[in-house]
């Protein structure tokens, strides 16, 4: 987790009993939902995001569209990042989700 930490609120929605269903040690059984954050300048939806520190150490996110990606450039700490379907994204060291085999 390169010391960052991701907290998850989770809803079960429903169980599955049975074998598993890949002879590999991990499967895919679930997605969580996706929508994509809001751009802070056109309210778009974001593509990318950019990780800010302020002084104390402590980072937040900016959320960006394509189109105002650049203008934000000078604001930020690191590059931008894309956006991916994880609770981790614009956390620090996240670079998208792992290719299987797991």
């Amino acid at each position: 987790d390169f010391g960052s930490t991701t907290a998850l609120v989770v809803d079960v929605v429903a169980q599955r009993e049975g074998r598993p269903t890949t002879a590999k040690p991990v499967a895919l059984m679930a997605r969580n939902g996706y929508q994509p954050p809001r751009c802070v300048s056109c309210g778009a939806d974001a593509s990318w995001v950019y990780v800010l520190s302020d002084s104390d150490g402590y980072e937040s996110n900016l959320f960006v569209c394509e189109a105002h990606c650049a203008e934000h450039k000078d604001e930020a700490d690191y590059p931008p990042m894309p956006l991916f379907n994880s609770p981790r994204t614009g956390v620090c060291a996240y670079d998208g989700p792992a290719e299987p085999p797991y």
